[in-house]
């Protein structure tokens, strides 16, 4: 969709960045479990849906109906909504990866078990 929208907005193509994007996911995200997937889509999503309340759609230019997509309330619900996954997520691997043997046994470097 995203690609489809930005070249009739644009007149321009970015198949490129969609795939890549794509090949992202399947690759790296995918195989590593959900929590990841959130991970690698939140950011996206949430400086979208920042970005949308943010700008003025009329003074936005060729952008506008960008900017008027991403200002929808649903997509700050939805980012909201998938931030809260996230979390849930790190809270459930949290609590698997680091409670699961006795503290003096773990690294003492902090972050050494975070992938």
């Amino acid at each position: 969709m995203r690609s489809a929208s930005w070249r009739s907005w644009t007149g321009r193509t970015t198949w490129w960045a969609t795939l890549a994007y794509t090949e992202f996911l399947l690759t790296t995200a995918a195989p590593a479990g959900l929590g990841t997937v959130f991970a690698a889509i939140a950011p996206c999503m949430g400086l979208y849906a920042w970005l949308g309340a943010a700008l003025d759609a009329s003074a936005a230019g060729p952008y506008a109906q960008w900017v008027q997509t991403y200002a929808d309330p649903n997509i700050e619900i939805s980012a909201t909504r998938l931030e809260r996954l996230l979390d849930e997520q790190a809270k459930a691997q949290s609590a698997t990866t680091f409670h699961a043997e006795p503290a003096q046994s773990r690294p003492h470097h902090k972050y050494s078990q975070i992938t």
